[in-house]
Order: structure tokens, then C-alpha cells, then sequence
């Protein structure tokens, strides 16, 4: 499987035109007014939370990558190029001993990363893996959808997130926060299985469902992995 930010582009013909749903320019603090109405729908109060550590944008990679997805979309990037920007960003920020292809979607490659970093993995992925989370959530939060290959890279940045949390019960069995860093890793899937996925046919306005059953996952284009 070849990294995710190479696959054919994803074409609709859904939109006619560009609807934004953009934070206050001052600095304020996302909230639901400021957002997509089908996010506000199912996002919890702690994603627009920036305090939150452990919420999307509550760090500082996530506030980051928040403002720039707004930027981006502002500038005329479309659905379908958000993950190539996305993906050609992360490489400016030189975050040492990430493997490339890290992001590819292929799981052996996350395993034999993990492998070989041991017990630094989560320093070293932690940024890149909260940037590409707050881009998915972002993207459903400023356009009410997601693009196949964000929901997709978005979803395995989770599989990453939990194999640090994994690696971090091993190593740091003490530490305080792990409820709470894995209740925020389980929201963020949540969200995203809900988002409605550029081509499906929730994306061409069918209500959202209250659940994850086998039919829901299957209409949002596959399961959550």
C-alpha cells in the first residue's frame, strides 16, 4: 500500500460551492457555533476545549494544525487536497526517527516502528500524531465531511496513538493520566466513524447515525481500524 497522500483523488459532485464554518479570527476558543452543524452534533464539549491536553485541539500540535486547515481552506485548498497538504506540512516539522511511510496506512509498518523505538516511541511520534488527528477532526469541522484519505490517516493515527498508550502502561504503569488520554483517543474515533465520508451516502445529506453498528460503519466507507 503506498502512502496515503498518493491515492486517486476522491471527485463528487455534491457541493456547488465552498461552505466554511471558521473560528473567530481574534483567537477565540472553537465552539459549536463557530463549527459545521453534523460536527456539533456529535462532538463532546472537550473538543473545543484548548486546554485539554488530551482533546483534538488542546495541544500544541492540534491548535496548530487546527489554524492551519482553516488557513488552507481560506486559500482555496479543496476536500480533496487537505491530505496532501496535510502530509507535505508534517515533513517541515523534522520530528526525529519517523520512519517514512510511517503514515502509509500499512500496519507493519507501525509495528516494526514500535519494535524498534520501544520505549521513546511516544516521544517521538506524539506531535506528528496529534497533528494528524486535529487535521481529520478539522476537516469535519470546517466542511462537515471527511475525505476518505483524511478519515483514513486520521484513524490510523489513532492505531499509533494507542500503541503508544500501550507501550506506556508497559513502561509507565503509574502514570496518571492514562484514563483520561485513552478516553480522549476513544472520542476522536467516535467522531470520525460519524462524520459523513465524501462519496457515501450520508455525505449527500442522510441523518447521521446514533451508533456503531455493522450497517452504520459500512455506509461510512469501512470500519474504524
Amino acid at each position: 500500500m503506498g502512502p496515503l497522500w498518493d491515492d486517486p483523488p476522491v471527485t463528487t459532485t455534491w457541493r456547488s460551492g465552498l461552505e466554511l464554518w471558521l473560528d473567530d479570527p481574534e483567537g477565540e476558543d472553537p465552539a459549536p457555533e463557530t463549527s459545521h452543524p453534523a460536527f456539533a452534533k456529535v462532538a463532546p464539549p472537550e473538543f473545543y476545549d484548548k486546554g485539554d491536553e488530551f482533546a483534538p485541539f488542546g495541544n500544541d500540535s492540534g491548535s496548530d494544525m487546527l489554524g492551519n486547515v482553516q488557513d488552507w481552506y481560506l486559500d482555496g485548498v479543496t476536500d480533496d487536497e487537505l491530505p496532501r497538504i496535510v502530509m507535505g506540512s508534517l515533513g517541515d516539522w523534522d520530528t526525529e526517527g519517523i520512519t517514512d511511510g510511517l503514515w502509509s496506512g500499512d500496519s507493519d509498518v507501525i509495528d516494526d516502528w514500535f519494535a524498534a523505538w520501544g520505549s521513546i516511541a511516544a516521544h517521538h511520534v506524539y506531535h506528528e500524531t496529534n497533528g494528524v488527528i486535529a487535521a481529520a477532526v478539522g476537516q469535519f469541522k470546517v466542511r462537515g465531511l471527511l475525505d476518505p484519505v483524511m478519515r483514513r490517516a486520521g484513524l490510523f493515527a489513532l492505531a499509533v496513538k494507542r500503541g503508544s498508550l500501550d507501550d506506556g502502561d508497559l513502561r509507565y504503569p503509574n502514570w496518571e493520566h492514562t484514563a483520561r488520554a485513552r478516553a480522549g483517543a476513544e472520542a476522536v474515533r467516535r467522531v470520525l466513524i460519524a462524520a459523513p465520508v465524501v462519496g457515501s451516502p450520508l455525505h449527500r445529506g442522510e441523518p447521521l447515525p446514533t451508533g456503531l453498528d455493522r450497517k452504520a460503519l459500512d455506509a461510512l466507507g469501512g470500519p474504524a481500524t
